[in-house]
């Protein structure tokens, strides 16, 4: 770049630097250009060395205001004491001469509370510009690493968490020891002779009373400087949880450091001289009255708690699940307290505060999210974290004040009781549940419009469903909606009544709406014709029940709607007259094995529970007291008369009377006897348990699950059916099954010997357990051995069966089949494969089955031989051919010319012929 270039570059920075100044400092631009003019060299290096990226003006206010504030300039980024810094930096490493300066020049101006605290401007910079704009951008980027991305927003959390605490430190002096001259050049030149300061150095020094005087003054002004820290304390009840941790730290910091110097020569010195001098009180007076070593002692003992107090990770939570976990990681590190001798009281003190920190953060988190302006599912989750971060800090407070109970018991001070805490967050989760009943009810008012004033026309545009007036009126809504959609409702200071004023119009425009609610629910009532309509009808209105409109409305139809109820408890009193054995309810109640008494309460309890709904859908219509005026007493009256009709408990104390006399078994009673049916002259196998014990110990059983317990006796008297039942049940299923797969063997009796070895186990177990009672032990072991034997016969006599059904088949087969080798050969291998399969099940008999099937073959082939010698013989004939005389017809027998064919090719014997027939 040219001279003339560089020239032209340096006034247009000049200028713009003049204007900013003068506007941001409100300075006239003749005492800014003349300041500036000091300092052109350096802003002539900031517009062409690429190494000098920043430019300080710094502004003081010396002299007064106006034109007497100093104007300095420095390369770099500077803070100067008592003033006020302007920053500018450059967009890239050199300027450009085709755009403007001001597009190439970033202005910051940190701003503070005074010019002696920077950090709140700092603060506010990081907080409301640089954190917010950093966040949009990286939203924006969606490319980028998320890792890396929430690396960074964390990093920028606490650089902002930093500055606050910087800002909110309570200055602690720093201390130094000044020694008095004497001591000081005594120890300037033992060091420089390489030696530690003694005894020999001073012994002819302390004769003078001047020199002990200074000392003792000495002493006395360390005294005050070490007291200041020493006696340094804060204001528990105010400020920040980060406050009290960091006042204690920095505490710890201060007091380490005076007691570095209380070990320096300088001290150890000054000391021996002043008890070389014998001025004994002195030094003692210094050590007792500057306290450091009892200071020290109890800050660090202090610092166990306040140590890692993870006070951070709530400061720098940005959503409600990181808030909850960090109250959790708080009030557990809290515990730590049964370690130190924090006060109670103070630790009380440090819980308000962290509730303080907490409400703060709340508050920040919820005013980025736009509360009034969310979607209500959004709005909902995210009020539901609000709710559930709140019953985590009660829950964790309501353990950890047990916690310090024990620790005042413990303690040794004079106060055993805890201080009754109100939460500094308390009105904020009171604002936050009032939003949420707020919007809720909003919503549902909504849906009540949308479902109870659009016309219910399928298919219709919504201008077409709706009139001049309900449209009006959903416009109103969302219009009422609209004048407090853009409050704060999170502003809780003392002077903002703008939510207050925004509710109040909210709810005067709703009325009208509820007004015209109230007509089209007064329509509807009147249309109604039965007491079950008009609950119907009011179940649409569920949700505005307790607006006033409403609720005017539903009273005015009070009335009319008790009439009808008191209309349906009598057809209710007019069913019960029926006899319970006429009703479809005894039939089902059988058909489901349910006993006659249990079945009849069930019945009655299903009055009780119409009774029931009635009056709480009256209760929730028209609240409590409905039954003051005439139609409610009439309806409280006729219900009280049937519940006194359906009262169950003199049929139970029947029941119970019945149930004393029946005739039970006793467990001394045989579990098996055989009788002689009549019917049939032949004696069948009978479980010997009557029919009434299970009947009663399953009414006994149903009853007490109906709230109906039997007597103590009668208990007892069940016992035995109790007890034994399952094994009851578990016999009579068997024996039915065995009778069953008797009677279905009757009709294959050719079948029976291949069953006879299972037959004869289950005659064999039963001859065996005949003489069993009840009370027997091995009753446990033989029902479940019957059961499984019962099952098997049942299982083998369904296999022959069928196998016996497919020889049937295949030898029917023979009949109809082709007159050829093959036919034959296939249908018999069929019946061989059959065989086979009954062999492997290891039937015994089975020969004896098989000789049968032989004979059945036999014949049907020596049918299929005569019928095609006879075909033959004619086909010949035809022919002039002489006929073969047919062994058939010449009197020879059938086994006389075809053997046998045994099924199983006569290769070996099928089945095993050890068990005979039984």
């Amino acid at each position: 770049m040219s001279n003339d270039g560089n020239a032209a570059l340096l006034q247009s920075v000049f200028n713009f630097v003049e204007q900013t100044v003068c506007t941001l400092c409100s300075l006239t631009e003749h005492h800014v250009g003349q300041s500036l003019q000091t300092s052109t060299s350096l802003i002539e290096t900031f517009c062409t060395d690429s190494q000098s990226p920043t430019l300080t003006v710094c502004v003081g206010d010396m002299e007064g205001e106006g034109n007497g504030a100093s104007i300095s300039v420095h390369l770099g980024s500077v803070f100067l004491e008592s003033s006020k810094s302007i920053i500018f930096q450059k967009e890239s490493t050199m300027f450009s001469s085709t755009k403007p300066i001001s597009s190439q020049l970033l202005v910051l101006t940190p701003r503070s509370d005074s010019l002696t605290q920077p950090f709140t401007g700092l603060h506010s910079l990081v907080k409301n510009g640089l954190v917010p704009f950093i966040g949009g951008v990286l939203d924006v980027e969606q490319s980028q690493d998320l890792s890396v991305v929430r690396g960074l927003k964390h990093l920028l959390r606490e650089l902002e968490l930093s500055l606050l605490q910087l800002q909110q430190n309570i200055h602690i002096p720093k201390i130094t020891l000044i020694p008095h001259p004497v001591v000081n050049d005594l120890i300037q030149k033992a060091v420089q002779e390489g030696r530690e300061p003694t005894t020999q150095d001073f012994e002819d020094l302390v004769e003078s009373k001047e020199l002990l005087d200074g000392l003792s003054e000495t002493l006395k002004r360390w005294t005050e400087e070490i007291q200041q820290v020493t006696k340094l304390d804060r204001d528990s009840t105010t400020g920040s949880s980060l406050q009290e941790v960091s006042f204690w730290t920095n505490l710890s910091t201060a007091l380490q450091h005076i007691k570095t110097q209380m070990d320096s020569p300088i001290v150890k010195v000054t000391l021996q001289m002043l008890k070389h001098g014998r001025r004994f009180r002195d030094t003692l007076s210094f050590e007792q009255d500057s306290g450091l070593d009892n200071k020290i002692k109890t800050v660090d003992n202090y610092n166990i708690l306040m140590k890692s107090f993870p006070t951070k990770d709530l400061l720098i939570s940005r959503d409600t699940e990181t808030l909850r976990q960090a109250i959790m990681k708080i009030f557990s590190h809290l515990k730590y307290i049964k370690r130190t001798t924090y006060p109670v009281k103070r630790c009380q003190d440090l819980i308000l505060a962290v509730s303080r920190d907490l409400a703060k953060q709340l508050t920040s988190i919820l005013s980025d999210l736009s509360l009034m302006k969310m979607r209500y599912a959004d709005f909902t989750k995210t009020i539901e974290g609000c709710l559930r971060l709140f019953r985590t800090w009660s829950e964790e407070m309501e353990r950890f004040r047990t916690h310090l109970r024990y620790q005042l018991q413990t303690s040794t001070s004079g106060s055993r009781s805890l201080r009754v805490l109100q939460p500094e967050h308390k009105p904020l989760e009171e604002r936050i549940s009032e939003l949420k009943r707020f919007r809720a009810s909003h919503e549902q008012l909504c849906g009540v419009i949308e479902r109870i004033l659009r016309a219910p026309t399928p298919g219709a545009p919504a201008s077409a469903t709706l009139d001049a007036e309900d449209a009006s009126a959903i416009e109103r809504v969302k219009g009422a909606y609209d004048l407090i959609k853009d409050l704060d409702p999170l502003d809780l200071s003392d002077g903002n009544r703008s939510w207050a004023s925004g509710l109040h119009q909210y709810r005067s425009n709703i009325a009208q709406v509820e007004s015209r609610i109230s007509s089209k629910l007064r329509d509807q009532l009147g249309a109604a014709r039965t007491a079950n309509d008009m609950f119907r009808i009011l179940a649409r209105y569920d949700v505005l029940v307790n607006r006033k409109n409403i609720k005017t409305e539903i009273r005015a139809h009070s009335d009319d709607l008790l009439r009808r109820v008191l209309e349906d408890v009598h057809g209710l009193k007019q069913k019960f007259s029926t006899s319970f054995k006429l009703t479809v309810n005894s039939r089902l109640s059988h058909a489901r094995d349910i006993p006659p008494v249990s079945a009849q309460i069930i019945w009655i309890k299903q009055f009780e529970h119409k009774l029931d709904l009635y009056l709480s859908r009256v209760d929730a219509v028209l609240g409590t007291g409905w039954d003051k005026e005439k139609a409610g007493r009439d309806l409280r009256r006729a219900v009280e008369d049937l519940r006194v009709r359906l009262d169950h408990s003199s049929l139970f104390s029947q029941w119970q009377d019945t149930a004393q006399t029946m005739d039970h078994a006793t467990s001394s009673s045989r579990a098996l006897n055989i009788q002689l049916n009549p019917s049939t002259q032949q004696y069948v196998l009978h479980v010997n348990v009557p029919l009434v014990a299970i009947e009663a110990n399953n009414e006994s059983r149903n009853l007490k699950f109906l709230g109906h317990r039997p007597r103590v006796g009668l208990t007892r008297k069940f016992m035995f059916a109790r007890s034994c039942y399952t094994f009851c049940m578990s016999l009579q299923a068997s024996v039915r099954t065995y009778k069953r797969t008797l009677t279905k063997l009757s009709h294959h009796t050719s079948l029976s010997g291949l069953v006879a070895k299972y037959h004869r186990q289950i005659h064999t177990l039963v001859s065996s357990s005949i003489d069993l009672t009840w009370s027997d032990h091995r009753v446990e072991k033989f029902a479940p051995e019957l059961a499984e034997l019962s099952h098997i016969f049942q299982e083998k006599v369904d296999n022959v069966i069928a196998a016996d059904k497919r020889v049937d088949l295949f030898v029917r087969d023979l009949e109809t089949c082709m007159l050829e080798e093959t036919s034959f050969r296939r249908i018999l291998a069929a019946i061989q494969s059959v065989v086979d399969d009954l062999d492997r099940q290891a039937f015994h008999n089975l020969h004896t089955w098989v000789a049968t099937v032989d004979n059945r073959v036999c014949k049907q082939l020596g049918t299929r031989l005569k019928n095609a010698f006879v075909e033959w013989t004619e086909a010949l004939e035809m022919y002039g051919v002489h006929a073969i005389e047919s062994p058939i017809s010449s009197g020879a027998g059938m086994n006389d010319t075809i053997s046998g064919p045994s099924t199983n090719g006569g290769s070996k014997p099928i089945g095993n012929d050890d068990d005979d027939d039984d």
